[in-house]
């Protein structure tokens, strides 16, 4: 991915996020329930969204242009046939002949190329004007996929227009000749899968994607309330509410974005390796005292790490708050057939909330307390069901006394939870756990420079559990194994997947 490909996408980022935007599902759902003056105030917001929408669009697809976007894949002998196929995987598309997409060949590139003229425009619920001006702006937009076998190797690209492919005749005048490729050079000696890099603004831009959604589904409830705000104090409050939420979720992003990279290998195991920016959480150094518990059979779940720095600070009771006031609002705006729709909604949240702040809570008292290493261990005895395990949250705190205090104080609120945990203390150490005996530590800690160690077993996990998506996984994995580290300005993300053994 070249300069011009970012600089383009960034430009695109716009089109892109209207295109991913499911607030028109959401207020669609939402207006079938309402009654019919919320009903009318969201139709007036729809409007209003289509029309910022609709100049989004316009801006975004004029003079459209996408920078080759590159991937490469190498096979082995072996699977030569396999590259084969996927070069000619595009060809073998099933095209409507009324489909904006044909199928396109462009010397030794076999592919398809999207036509923006042959779009249809109508679900985008634009105005006559709008659809045509958008029209003008897509006339001679195209957006090719294309594949072509070099050598031992398949190109995939993406583009607008095949004329500014090229395939470097030297690796000195690739991409991967790039100094932010120097990374990747002690990796090759790996046999790696796959490497890949993400520059400072990708991973910006991937991340604004993300939360795109969530935060465009916050506006638009944020302005429908505030248009009945006028003639009710509990949808004037719920907007406020809503902007609360929202400030608090772009506190909780990073405010500086790094370059990642990453690396893929392995042979019976696959290994990955991904580098990025630290940002301002970071871990202090330590030591890990509970390591050779990781590796005994009964063991479903380990987690330890040294104490983290940085970590944001989150009001959990007045982000219920704000919620219960968003639920209280909605209740309020819906017809009587939906009611039991709110009703369910805010007695989850009545149910719940004494857990969530007691365990929230918890979490203040250990982040307010842990100098040393903190470990979250599942261990599952004889049995195999959740009576028979042991589950156990051990933390080196500055006065464990002190801090056995305080959770104790917190642990009635849980009477409810399905378990009863109890807390004690040991040299230098606070021990919260559940159904059986806490681990005893390792005497000698392994020094680390600051990180975060985890094991998960996933078929023991999944006798436990019993998830529909555990029992997925662990038919095709039997453990993962990870860590993830801070140094200097970096993190690092390493990880382990051990596949099943097939029969």
């Amino acid at each position: 991915m070249s300069e011009r490909t970012v600089s383009d996408l960034k430009r695109l980022q716009p089109l892109l996020q209207v295109a991913s935007s499911g607030v028109s599902v959401a207020a669609e759902e939402w207006k079938i329930k309402a009654e019919d003056d919320v009903a009318r105030a969201i139709v007036a917001e729809q409007r209003a969204q289509f029309d910022s929408d609709a100049e989004i669009l316009v801006q975004a697809a004029r003079d459209f242009h996408l920078a080759p976007i590159y991937f490469v894949l190498t096979a082995k002998e072996d699977g030569q046939q396999f590259l084969q196929q996927l070069s000619l995987l595009p060809m073998m598309l099933p095209i409507a002949s009324d489909a904006p997409v044909e199928i396109t060949a462009r010397g030794d590139w076999r592919g398809f190329c999207v036509h923006g003229n042959r779009l249809d425009l109508t679900m985008l619920g634009l105005s006559p004007e709008q659809e045509s001006e958008l029209k003008k702006s897509l006339e001679h937009a195209r957006l090719y996929v294309a594949a072509r076998k070099v050598g031992k190797r398949l190109v995939l690209v993406i583009c607008s227009n095949l004329e500014e492919v090229a395939i470097p005749a030297k690796y000195t005048q690739s991409l991967l000749a790039s100094p932010v490729m120097k990374y990747f050079d002690s990796s090759v000696q790996q046999n790696p899968w796959a490497v890949g890099y993400s520059s400072a603004a990708v991973v910006k831009m991937r991340e604004e994607l993300d939360v795109f959604d969530y935060l465009n589904t916050i506006d638009f409830m944020e302005r429908v309330f505030r248009r009945l705000g006028a003639g009710s104090e509990t949808y004037s409050t719920a907007a406020e509410a809503l902007k609360t939420l929202r400030s608090l979720s772009m506190q909780l992003m990073p405010e500086h974005h790094g370059p990642e990279r990453f690396v893929v290998w392995g042979e019976d195991e696959v290994f990955l390796h991904m580098t990025g920016a630290a940002g301002n959480i970071r871990f202090a150094p330590g030591s890990i005292r509970y390591a050779d518990r990781a590796v005994l059979d009964k063991t479903a779940v380990y987690v330890e790490s040294t104490a983290l720095e940085g970590l944001p600070e989150v009001d959990v009771p007045a982000v219920l708050d704000d919620i219960e006031k968003v639920q209280s609002a909605f209740r309020s705006s819906l017809k009587s057939d939906y009611a039991a729709d709110g009703v369910a909604m805010a007695q989850r949240l009545e149910r719940y909330r004494p857990y969530i702040e007691a365990f929230a809570a918890m979490g203040d008292v250990l982040n307010c307390s842990v100098q040393g290493s903190s470990a979250f261990l599942f261990s599952v005895e004889e049995g195999n069901s959740p009576s028979a395990g042991t589950l156990s949250l051990c933390a080196g705190v500055a006065d464990p006394q002190i801090t056995s205090g305080r959770l104790k104080t917190l642990l009635p609120a849980l009477s409810g939870c399905g378990f009863a945990p109890s807390v004690g203390t040991r040299e230098g150490e606070c021990v919260l756990s559940c159904g059986g005996n806490p681990p005893v530590p390792a005497e000698d800690g392994v020094p680390v420079s600051g990180a975060a160690f985890y094991a998960v077993n996933l078929s023991l996990l999944n006798k436990v559990v019993q998830l529909e998506g555990l029992q997925a996984a662990s038919s095709l994995i039997n453990r993962i194994d990870g860590a993830m580290y801070t140094q200097e300005s970096e993190f690092h993300f390493l990880l382990r997947l051990t596949p099943q053994k097939q029969n």
